[in-house]
């Protein structure tokens, strides 16, 4: 009962946000999603399920993350911030990519982007899905 309450309770927050974009994406193994933010390229692949977690990389403004992502509620994302200029008063931009399940029949992961962008000021489209 008590995993029932905190799960619920992660579903609530995320969707009491007022989310500005959000994009569910699939995607197998060394396959590219490719989101355009604000003329910055933002690329995501997996490389690796195992125990649960899925090893992510993840380049974004020519930065490399990886991450292992779990489906535990609090392992399950990772939050980047978006580039903006400094003059950009607060709460500040940012982009939080969500593993929500992992289909071991067809090794196909799938996976939600959002973005938090209170002012509007953030443009984001979703590039071809393209190797890199």
């Amino acid at each position: 009962m008590k995993r029932f309450l905190i799960l619920f309770a992660f579903f609530v927050n995320l969707s009491a946000i007022d989310w500005a974009y959000s994009e569910p994406f699939s995607l197998r193994k060394d396959e590219f999603a490719v989101f355009e933010i604000d003329d910055r390229i933002l690329t995501f692949r997996w490389s690796l399920f195992h125990n649960n977690g899925l090893v992510s990389l993840i380049k974004y403004d020519h930065f490399p993350y990886q991450t292992i992502l779990y489906d535990d509620y609090k392992l399950n994302a990772i939050k980047i911030p978006v580039k903006t200029n400094r003059t950009t008063p607060p709460p500040l931009p940012y982009m939080t990519i969500v593993f929500e399940s992992f289909d071991s029949d067809r090794n196909l992961s799938n996976m939600r982007l959002y973005l938090f962008d209170e002012l509007g000021s953030v443009k984001i489209a979703k590039a071809s899905d393209e190797r890199n």
